[in-house]
């Protein structure tokens, strides 16, 4: 065999290690592909679950009913106090330390005031109770007079609030 014979051995071993090559690259490539395809569509599959849980979600949220307390408080000061001034103070109060978002997620509503006994009672959702406390402290002063507010009981009924409110 002469070296021209070797030359076309070699150059048709070596077209055919190339096409093998691409071959194999081809296959894992496919493979690789399959393996996408089916990772995309398991994916497609979570992600439409979990917008469908979340979607479920925020209609089960629209739907339970959320608790609210009823703060029952007094003020002691030496001034008459009318219903309008503690309201205002207690809003001021909010307003300046939670900020104006807080006061509508609170719930908060002033469900009634006695000025004769000077107590009242105020609405918050349970969540917020302790922040809407927390605010009685700052809420001092109104129109050039001091007054004080303090929480007596928390209940779960305005019934509850009301009846605690008449054995004082």
């Amino acid at each position: 065999m002469g070296s021209f014979e070797y030359l076309a051995i070699a150059e048709a071993v070596a077209i055919l290690l190339l096409s093998l090559g691409i071959f194999i690259i081809y296959i894992r490539f496919k493979k690789i592909e399959r393996g996408l395809t089916t990772l995309n569509k398991k994916f497609s599959l979570i992600s439409s679950l979990e917008n469908w849980n979340k979607e479920e979600m925020v209609k089960k949220e629209a739907k339970v009913k959320r608790k609210k307390r009823y703060i029952v408080f007094s003020i002691t000061s030496d001034a008459d106090i009318d219903y309008s001034e503690i309201a205002d103070s207690i809003l001021t109060a909010l307003g300046k330390i939670y900020g104006e978002p807080f006061i509508s997620k609170s719930g908060y509503h002033f469900i009634v005031y006695y000025s004769d006994i000077k107590k009242g009672i105020v609405r918050v959702y349970r969540e917020y109770a302790d922040n809407i406390i927390a605010i009685f402290p700052f809420a001092r002063r109104y129109a050039k007079k001091d007054f004080m507010i303090v929480p007596v009981k928390v209940c779960g009924t305005v019934k509850k609030a009301k009846k605690f409110l008449n054995k004082l």
